[in-house]
């Protein structure tokens, strides 16, 4: 018996095909799961430096009201505040003068999900959505660093 022969009855005695599709399968998932929490580690951490890097004034908007993207719309209410940096007046003014493009752009998101899809443990993906969104297509010269949902009722 030579030992290409040697191998393959070891091989075909101990099923090592099954071990090593096995292996093959946990290095993947493990993998797959590492991405994922990678992400909303960095997802999470960037929401908390922007929150922590600095003192942060707050600027409420009045009641928003929106309906959902379902056959049937239901009605949401939202309270939002949006925070700024404290050492810039043109942000405030940015924002304050920015206000009813602001508050459709909330409403036009909020339109768009249906009442599954909001969901408190989803509101920080909410909030990172939006202020990107705000900071990229209304305003110019100031960014806003965080959002905060006062309110956001889904009235059924």
């Amino acid at each position: 018996m030579n030992q290409r022969q040697v191998f393959y009855a070891i091989y075909k005695k101990h099923n090592i095909h099954y071990w090593i599709k096995g292996v093959f399968s946990l290095l993947l998932v493990s993998m797959l799961l590492g991405c994922f929490a990678k992400k909303q580690a960095q997802e999470n951490a960037v929401l908390q430096q922007n929150t922590m890097e600095r003192d942060l004034s707050w600027i409420s908007l009045s009641k928003i009201t929106a309906n959902s993207a379902d056959l049937q719309s239901v009605p949401l209410i939202l309270e939002v505040s949006l925070g700024y940096g404290t050492e810039s007046l043109a942000a405030s003014e940015e924002i304050r003068a920015k206000t009813i493009e602001i508050k459709d752009l909330i409403r036009s998101y909020f339109s768009q999900k249906s009442v599954k899809d909001i969901k408190p443990q989803w509101q920080d993906r909410y909030k990172l959505e939006i202020r990107d969104s705000i900071n990229t297509k209304i305003l110019k010269n100031s960014k806003i660093s965080d959002i905060r949902f006062d309110t956001l009722e889904v009235l059924q």
